[in-house]
């Protein structure tokens, strides 16, 4: 009676070990699997918003260089992907109120259109006493692409969190094999033993 209970107990034992090292698995890979994720996600961000700063600042210098080199209303300046606008001392008045009292530099705005869907942009900004230059760049597409690189690491977070489950349970089968062995020895002696 007494070795059935004591075998009962090591057996406890023995699964309380192997849930353990399956939980340490678990836990191990979804921490690293999201530390990888967040850190993907932060990185991105952070080199997408030099990148369109420092272009954004380069491009405005460059439109007001060039309408002070062709001040003339037909010269045309190309642009792909931004929408310029420039005004002169006289036609400070004309400058959308949003954009009036903002400083050189770049912005982040966001303004909401007749359909009621909301699009954000960065505004790159140059004053000068006698020109002001303005130079929009939605980045609406930029921020689909975050929200779909975010399903994909969550689906990635997913997988592996999956797949770390499937190393622990193996893994730990690997280990409790020598100890259920040892056990099962230790028992038999103990058996021998007692007389």
């Amino acid at each position: 009676m007494a070795s059935a209970t004591g075998s009962q107990a090591r057996k406890r034992f023995r699964h309380r070990l192997r849930s353990r090292i399956v939980i340490a698995f678990v836990v191990f890979g979804t921490l690293l699997t999201t530390a990888f994720a967040l850190a993907t996600l932060y990185l991105r961000d952070r080199l997408e918003n030099e990148l369109i700063i420092e272009n954004l600042q380069a491009e405005v210098d460059s439109f007001v260089d060039f309408k002070r080199a062709n001040p003339e209303p037909d010269a045309q300046f190309g642009f792909e992907r931004f929408r310029a606008a420039i005004y002169g001392a006289h036609r400070f008045a004309n400058i959308p109120l949003e954009w009036q009292d903002l400083d050189t530099g770049v912005h982040d705005l966001t303004e909401s259109a007749a359909d009621g869907r909301t699009s954000h942009y960065k505004l790159a900004v140059r004053n000068d006493d006698d020109i002001r230059a303005f130079l929009r760049y939605d980045v609406t597409q930029e921020e689909i692409g975050k929200r779909q690189m975010i399903g994909a690491l969550a689906v990635a977070l997913a997988v592996f969190t999956a797949v770390a489950l499937l190393v622990g349970l193996w893994s730990s089968r690997r280990v409790m094999k020598p100890v259920t062995e040892l056990a099962r020895r230790v028992e038999d002696f103990v058996g021998q033993a007692d007389p």
